[in-house]
């Protein structure tokens, strides 16, 4: 629930709230799940540059290849990632489809994905993809893999569920560690880690894994590696921070400016879809796109973009409408009960019906002080803001 508390958007939630289609697809980027969360381990440097992931929190140490190290405080660092595409991001038109997600390799998908950003075929993230089969008979695995230049390296495990496996990277076990120190913080695969493995940031050197697993009899799993080209990914981030586009966000609207230099081309904000957005752009209202299965598209006009978002809950407009007619119905329904059983008011004593009026003056002032107002300020909040 971290991010509740710091009060800052982040890939991590416990609310049970997302939809299918945004954890499917997260899974499919190579991002962690157990159950209907999502969780923060997986994913790549490129994933989370498209997904405007701008910060890091982590007790492990980074290198200052991919971000800077902004504070460190009772154990945990914060770094600022150097690659960044923006909180919207500048996409060709075609971007985002469905089919682009349904690759079955991450490492596939974000160079697919990376392709269709720029329309260009030409686009290589990863190098060297290398496949191994780990067996019951042979249940380790030591690879050394060559890196030339500055690369970060990703395995990818398969049919490993039911595997106790463990990774060691230069003769270092890898600490899978994530809220309870008594689970055994090194195994591979657990609950909160299931997506793509992050194996560090190396440059100009050969990287030794071993990989150990007690698979059973007759099963084996599949070890998958690949090197994202830094360089690559930094020059993709260069030409999106030259298009760089922040929202500005409010309780229930998102706004932005963007310069599309050339037409047919699409903002990707990567906040969840849903029919309660509507989009109006230079003023004139434009139909959102659904991306990846569960962001969000813009279309663009050539030249200046002013891009207004505005979110209203499916059904909120009635329900204000049937809140307020019953609010209504219960006082006139109040006010004929009462005139029904009220006893006929005695003329002698004007002191006591004094006191009446105003007991019940004061009753409808604190429940309406208490209640009525703070609701209908909500409302009034949720619906110009």
């Amino acid at each position: 629930n971290y991010p509740i508390i710091l009060g800052y958007p982040a890939l991590s939630n416990f609310t049970h709230s997302a939809s299918g289609d945004l954890t499917g697809a997260m899974s499919k980027l190579g991002y962690s799940q157990v159950y209907t969360r999502i969780v923060d381990n997986g994913g790549t440097l490129f994933t989370d540059a498209l997904l405007g992931l701008k910060y890091t929190i982590t007790r492990n140490e980074l290198s200052d290849e991919i971000c800077d190290l902004v504070q460190n405080t009772a154990g945990f660092n914060l770094y600022s990632n150097k690659y960044y595409f923006g909180s919207g991001v500048l996409v060709n038109k075609n971007f985002g489809k469905i089919e682009d997600l349904n690759r079955g390799d991450p490492y596939v998908t974000n160079e697919e994905l990376a392709k269709e950003i720029y329309g260009c075929e030409d686009i290589e993230l990863f190098d060297n993809i290398e496949n191994y089969k780990i067996e019951a008979d042979e249940p380790e695995l030591s690879v050394d893999i060559k890196v030339e230049g500055a690369k970060q390296l990703y395995l990818l495990i398969r049919n490993s569920k039911k595997a106790s496996t463990y990774i060691m990277v230069n003769d270092e076990l890898m600490d899978f560690g994530f809220f309870s120190a008594e689970d055994n913080t090194y195994l591979f695969h657990n609950n909160y880690n299931n997506g793509l493995i992050n194996l560090g940031t190396f440059k100009d050197e050969t990287v030794n894994v071993t990989i150990s697993s007690d698979i059973d009899k007759g099963k084996s799993i599949t070890a998958q590696f690949a090197q994202l080209d830094l360089e690559e990914l930094g020059a993709l981030c260069a030409i999106e921070q030259n298009n760089a586009s922040e929202l500005e966000t409010g309780n229930r609207s998102l706004k932005t400016n963007v310069t599309a230099p050339v037409g047919n081309l699409k903002l990707f904000i990567p906040v969840c879809y849903d029919e309660g957005w509507s989009c109006k752009v230079n003023g004139k209202k434009v139909e959102i796109e659904e991306a990846m299965g569960s962001f969000m598209n813009i279309p663009l006009v050539r030249g200046e973009n002013e891009i207004e978002m505005i979110f209203t809950p499916k059904g909120l407009t009635a329900g204000i409408i049937i809140s307020i007619a019953a609010l209504l119905i219960g006082i006139v329904i109040l006010i004929i009960q009462k005139k029904k059983l009220a006893p006929k008011p005695d003329k002698s004593n004007k002191f006591l019906d004094v006191i009446s009026y105003v007991y019940t003056a004061v009753v409808a002032l604190a429940f309406t002080g208490a209640y009525i107002i703070p609701i209908f300020y909500s409302l009034y909040t949720t619906i110009t803001k």
